[in-house]
């Protein structure tokens, strides 16, 4: 009997979350930067977390800050947990607390609720662009310490004029110079970059040049191509929104037909995944 009003207990709750979902109000504890209004029976920016949450995105998106960095500046502001019912808790948050904040889309309007995206009715902290940057300076810190090719003042500018290969560096021992070598075999040898002058030579850099009359024809070249490019990629992001939209409608009204308890659960998790 126990088992039995507990489930019956736990399905209720879950509807009620599905029907708030549904409704674009958030249906759990508000994150860190808004607060619980009982009015509106939904979440609202917090008057003394929400800025520095914004001050946050603004501060990583600007490159300039790693995660550490940024967890001492925002804590420096006064930046805290919210203290528990017994008075415990609301110290600083750690780094991994805002690692999680900036991939929040919640932050910009966009619920995450069991792995799906809903709009919600809330007013957004910062602009989809803001999270957008803040997500691009995550990725690329998020990427392994591999070991790059080394910097070369003709790395990627010359081809073997044998094979075709391109032409790149490396570090060799005894003396540590970088040099300018192939990747494949050639019976030319390498040529230390630190000796310009007889690569210089050996390419014969200085008879060649470009007119100005085809510089400018291949800036303006350029130009048209990233304006093609830019017009291109509008219309995609238009296409695709548009779909979002239609997709977004359908799993709305499939979810509202799962709460009324119009279909079942296996012919809605059926529709929703085709």
């Amino acid at each position: 009997m126990s088992k039995y009003h507990s489930d019956n207990f736990s399905d209720g709750i879950k509807r009620v979350q599905r029907r708030k979902i549904a409704d674009g109000i958030w249906p759990q504890q508000p994150p860190l930067g808004y607060q619980y209004d009982p009015q509106i029976r939904g979440i609202v920016p917090d008057p003394r977390r929400a800025p520095l949450v914004r001050r946050a995105f603004e501060l990583y998106a600007s490159g300039g800050y790693t995660l550490a960095r940024l967890r001492a500046a925002i804590n420096a502001l006064g930046f805290t947990n919210r203290p528990h019912r017994d008075g415990s808790g609301g110290g600083p948050l750690s780094v991994s607390q805002y690692q999680n904040m900036l991939t929040n889309p919640i932050y910009y309007g966009v619920m995450r609720f069991n792995g799906e995206l809903h709009q919600g009715k809330h007013l957004p902290l910062i602009t989809k662009q803001l999270f957008d940057a803040a997500q691009e300076i995550l990725a690329c810190r998020s990427k392994p310490n591999a070991p790059g090719p080394i910097a070369c003042m003709y790395r990627g500018t010359f081809r073997c004029g044998e094979c075709g290969a391109s032409i790149t560096s490396e570090i060799q021992k005894r003396p540590r110079v970088s040099a300018m070598h192939k990747k494949t075999p050639s019976v030319f040898p390498a040529v230390r970059s630190n000796r310009g002058d007889q690569c210089s030579d050996r390419c014969q850099i200085h008879r060649f040049s470009v007119p100005d009359d085809l510089a400018d024809w291949m800036v303006q070249q350029l130009h048209l191509e990233f304006k093609h490019h830019i017009r291109a990629r509008a219309e995609t992001v238009d296409h695709l929104r548009s779909k979002i939209k239609l997709i977004d409608q359908h799993l709305k009204r499939l979810l509202n037909l799962h709460v009324e308890q119009t279909i079942s659960l296996e012919e809605y998790r059926s529709e929703r995944t085709t």
